[in-house]
């Protein structure tokens, strides 16, 4: 009987819950968006940024359909950069941070990851808006587990 308890007080110990926070950009205009981003490069780091972005329609509440993931086409051919268009009522997942709860772009991030954005830039209707990390967290809040710039 104890080592029942003490092997399922073990197993408890090392099994815990997972967490992801997303980084996105939600169109909730009537216009295509333009987004190019670029990224650090990085040799050891864990990044929170990828050139692997995915595109997901929004519901009628605006909020993201995980089923109607798509592979958006990258415009830009450099290894760490990513142009593309969003269409309207879609969102972007261009990053994700598991594990860790953000708070601002130059906060410590757990386990080696970092904060790999360099600049962002979204154009609108021919007016673009430029995203650095100084000015990241201007742009992006934070609500249900997602680091989001909503465009109307």
């Amino acid at each position: 009987m104890i080592r029942v308890f003490l092997l399922t007080t073990i197993i408890m110990c090392f099994t815990s819950c997972s967490w992801l926070e997303y980084f996105v950009v939600s169109n909730l205009s009537q216009s295509d968006l333009i987004v190019d981003y670029k990224l650090n490069e990085y040799e050891k780091d864990f990044p929170i940024f990828n050139n692997h972005p995915l595109l997901h329609k929004l519901n009628s509440s605006n909020e993201i359909d995980w089923n109607t993931q798509q592979i958006p086409i990258d415009e830009d051919t450099s290894q760490f950069g990513f142009k593309l268009t969003i269409p309207p009522h879609y969102m972007l997942v261009f990053g994700e941070l598991s594990n860790d709860h953000y708070t601002s772009s130059y906060q410590y991030f757990i386990n080696g990851r970092s904060f790999n954005l360099k600049e962002l830039e979204i154009i609108q209707n021919h007016t673009a808006i430029k995203i650095l990390p100084s000015s990241f967290d201007r742009y992006f809040k934070k609500r249900n587990g997602m680091i989001n710039f909503e465009i109307k």
